[in-house]
């Protein structure tokens, strides 16, 4: 019994039939690949994103509420240690390895203070500090070491040495950092520093600039600044 030509498949056409099905099939595997990963990278720049701007917003309000009207406090290790007059704002670099910054600066705000546990608020002046340290947990990503942005907060009560020791709140305000690079505007000498209060600048700055990265979980690093004008309340 013979088979209609019109009616069979050659082996020929039913390998190219399957190579075409081959290539149509990578294809849409690759396309959908790429859209995983499009939206994968998206969100992840949804959460950098908004992670930064939840820092942006507090770091701005908290500057903003910079206070000159008494000296800062000694620091915690030396809490009898003198002050040098007119000194209301600390700020320092800091070399974290890898050639990035993770700088420090401690001020202090006028009704800055964070929410206590008990509902309650450290009222009045306190002392505000921020600074990097190494998430000693987290695991390199894309070969890139992570921190925390640690804040602290002091009431402004004497002695400063139980205000440290029994009242100070310290607590991560994000993990995944990069880096943090703080600088001073002088508006009376028209220049930025990388550090205040360690050598001639005294009182408040008039702009302080601030930036970070924050490094997703595909190791993409996204900085994010900000310039604020600092409101002399003495």
């Amino acid at each position: 019994m013979k088979i209609s030509r019109e009616k069979a498949f050659t082996l020929t056409e039913i390998m190219i039939a399957l190579s075409i099905m081959s290539v149509v099939m990578v294809t849409a595997y690759g396309a959908l690949r790429q859209i995983t990963h499009s939206k994968t990278v998206l969100d992840n720049s949804r959460n950098s994103q908004k992670m930064a701007n939840a820092i942006l917003s507090r770091i701005t309000r908290e500057l903003q509420l910079a206070y000159d009207g008494v000296n800062i406090m000694p620091p915690r290790n030396n809490p009898n240690q003198k002050v040098p007059p007119n000194t209301h704002l600390i700020g320092e670099t800091r070399n974290i390895g890898q050639g990035q910054r993770g700088d420090r600066i401690r001020f202090l705000a006028l009704e800055g203070g964070q929410y206590l546990p008990d509902g309650g608020a450290h009222s009045g002046i306190v002392q505000i500090s921020y600074r990097v340290e190494k998430d000693p947990e987290a695991k390199k990503i894309a070969d890139q070491d992570l921190f925390y942005l640690v804040r602290e907060e002091t009431p402004y009560i004497r002695p400063f040495k139980d205000a440290y020791e029994n009242q100070t709140m310290i607590f991560p305000i994000t993990k995944n950092l990069s880096h943090l690079i703080i600088s001073y505007y002088d508006g009376e000498q028209e220049k930025w520093y990388d550090e205040w209060g360690t050598q001639k600048q005294t009182g408040l700055p008039t702009l302080i600039y601030f930036s970070f990265g924050v490094v997703s979980p595909n190791g993409l690093i996204e900085s994010f600044s900000s310039i604020v004008p600092i409101r002399i309340k003495g």
